[in-house]
């Protein structure tokens, strides 16, 4: 069976930032509704871990040295600092968790080598295995009839406005070039104005979500105070509500929510308190809130 792949380069992936901003939240979410596998191969994934790790030692290097240099004038508390591996480990947990990593097969590697011997593209001026490699993984997936975008700004090896002519007569199936990953999110989805939701708007919305993920949690633990029953029956409050860009997709609203959440019983006794964030389904003639997921409720406290 075929599928989507949306496939990045190593230099289309936030190795300086994080993997949690609004922008890449939107973007696997937007590939989840379109059945879209965000996907890179095994050689993008060690390139971006390493990549990240220098970036960290570039930062922690002058952290500590001006931290030993304070202490020598005066009395200096310790101060946790990670290391760059550790960094770089944690980045590379969180990529093979949102991504689907494509492994480098034996017979790639091998004609990898060929070309940067031979100055085959990607390859050029006896440079570019690695580039080849990451080709022809791509390759691979196109060649198998799945439909493959493919992100990289690395013109000089893949080509400007496209991929080059030699890269494109190797494949049976057309790769979609696209330098930058906002041009995925501006093919699939159309930028709207953000709703104007009231906290009751965003407290409906995702109740449903909200008691699942309570009731989950509850059923884990033995408490004859806080119960499914009392879950089920809590109101549901909102408070400092912060929304993001909005998107119409096939005619559904979508607008990335944070929020303060209460569990209010009818009575008015407040027992739990939690952050949430998900995306707000919603009518965009309307702006009226539908059923929506939860992504995280975090920081839940059972008072």
């Amino acid at each position: 069976m075929t599928a989507s792949y949306l496939v990045f380069d190593t230099n289309a992936l936030p190795v300086k930032g994080n993997l949690e901003s609004g922008f890449w939240t939107a973007l696997f979410h937007l590939c989840s509704m379109k059945g879209i596998r965000p996907a890179i191969s095994e050689v993008t994934l060690h390139e971006a871990v390493n990549f990240r790790e220098d970036q960290a030692n570039k930062l922690i290097t002058p952290l500590v040295a001006t931290h030993s240099e304070l202490s020598r004038m005066t009395r200096m508390d310790p101060v946790y600092t990670p290391t760059a591996a550790d960094i770089a480990a944690v980045y590379e947990a969180r990529l093979n968790e949102l991504f689907e990593v494509l492994p480098l097969e034996g017979d790639h590697a091998i004609e990898a080598l060929r070309r940067e011997a031979r100055r085959v593209v990607p390859a050029r001026l006896g440079k570019g295995g690695r580039d080849s490699a990451i080709w022809l993984t791509i390759a691979a997936l196109a060649n198998q009839g799945h439909t493959v975008r493919f992100v990289t700004n690395n013109h000089k090896d893949f080509g400007r406005g496209g991929l080059f002519t030699e890269l494109l007569e190797e494949t049976t199936h057309p790769i979609i070039y696209l330098p930058t990953a906002n041009e995925f999110v501006d093919e699939i989805a159309t930028k709207i104005a953000t709703p104007s939701l009231e906290p009751e708007d965003v407290a409906n919305s995702f109740s449903l979500s909200i008691r699942s993920l309570v009731i989950n949690m509850l059923e884990q633990v033995d408490s004859a105070e806080h119960t499914v029953d009392r879950a089920w029956n809590a109101e549901i409050a909102m408070e400092d509500v912060v929304t993001g860009q909005a998107y119409d997709v096939d005619g559904q609203g979508l607008v990335y929510v944070r929020a303060n959440t209460r569990l209010v019983d009818p009575s008015g006794v407040e027992w739990a308190t939690g952050k949430l964030s998900g995306w707000l389904n919603f009518e965009p003639a309307t702006s009226s809130g539908q059923p929506s997921e939860v992504d995280t409720l975090l920081e839940l406290d059972f008072r």
